[in-house]
């Protein structure tokens, strides 16, 4: 359950000497960054799905290009091969996860009422998300560069849990203490995620954090946490995914709602913004305005209605780079 409780940098990570886990080789002369967004943007996503599906051993490049739409020499342009993709996902997914901890945490001061709260978001995370959940299940069965990211993210769980050493009794236990706990918070998730028919994840806080608490607090309040019911928070998520993919970022979102948009336009010649919006499903006027403003800055659309004047809608059509977008794309 790759998780941060506490805001991290999403700067990869890697041992000397050791090869980086995505690189990013320059696309071909003359390609558009839109198209090359997009393509990285199908790539993660049919990664993420056959994870999902298969599981990381019979993941292959063949059945990720074959879900996004793209060719091998595109895959290979963007990753070095299928564990750097994957390893892409399982960062998305522990930023997600890590957001997620974070904005429920925020605000408590005692140190078991920030781990309680980001404990219950991230387990709400992995339950509204099952393919998320797939991926940290998977993240056990990876190569080396695989094995050695999921250990820095239980190294990060483990210092937001060995925080409760500042309100130990004495000097505490042993800095290992954490490690163990982090590991065995882990591995028992892992095993409720293999079998779901065993019950929800939100039923494994209580006896998580009496875990968790223990060492740190002594019986008495591990008793009390075994013992305080899991709230759901029913909270809506500021980073909520669109539905086709559930590692989504802002970019990667944006990226997504242009290539609808662009669609869309080209499908619908002289389409007022209202129009798109309702098209590609924005709720938000201001967001379809910058949207739209952003595709006619890489001149993909163009809004012949402009110049008229105030009381006259924006009319758009698509313009002749953004029609070869869309066949590079096969939109």
């Amino acid at each position: 359950m790759p998780a941060r409780m506490s805001e991290t940098t999403h700067a990869q990570r890697g041992t000397t000497g050791a090869p980086p886990r995505t690189t990013r080789p320059p696309a071909g002369k003359g390609e558009p960054r839109v198209v090359r967004e997009a393509q990285r943007a199908r790539l993660l996503a049919a990664t993420l799905q056959c994870v999902a599906e298969l599981g990381y051993p019979k993941l292959s490049v063949a059945d990720v290009v074959t879900r996004a739409g793209v060719s091998r020499e595109t895959f290979y342009r963007i990753f070095t091969d299928r564990e750097a993709a994957f390893l892409e996902v399982l960062d998305q997914t522990a930023a997600r996860v890590g957001v997620a901890a974070t904005e429920a945490s925020a605000g408590e001061q005692r140190w078991e009422r920030r781990v309680r709260a980001g404990l219950e978001a991230m387990l709400e995370e992995l339950e509204r998300e099952p393919a998320l959940a797939r991926v940290c299940v998977e993240s056990q069965r990876g190569g080396p560069r695989v094995l050695r990211r999921r250990t820095e993210l239980l190294d990060e769980l483990a210092r937001a849990i060995d925080a409760g050493r500042a309100g130990a009794r004495s000097s505490g236990p042993p800095p290992l203490t954490a490690h163990s706990l982090a590991a065995g918070a882990v591995s028992v998730v892992y095993e409720r995620l293999l079998t779901p028919a065993s019950g929800p994840l939100s039923e494994l806080v209580g006896p998580l954090m009496s875990i968790i608490v223990f060492p740190y607090r002594g019986s008495a309040a591990a008793a009390a946490e075994l013992q305080r019911p899991a709230r759901r928070r029913g909270r809506r998520s500021t980073q909520e995914p669109h539905p086709s993919n559930a590692l989504e970022g802002a970019e990667s979102r944006l990226t997504y709602l242009m290539m609808r948009a662009l669609s869309f336009v080209a499908e619908h010649p002289g389409a007022s913004n209202r129009a798109v919006a309702d098209g590609v499903g924005i709720a938000d006027p201001g967001q379809t305005s910058k949207l739209l403003a952003r595709l006619a800055s890489l001149n993909l659309i163009e809004n012949t209605a402009a110049g008229r004047g105030k009381g006259f809608a924006n009319s758009w059509r698509i313009a002749p780079g953004g029609d070869r977008v869309r066949r590079a794309l096969k939109l």
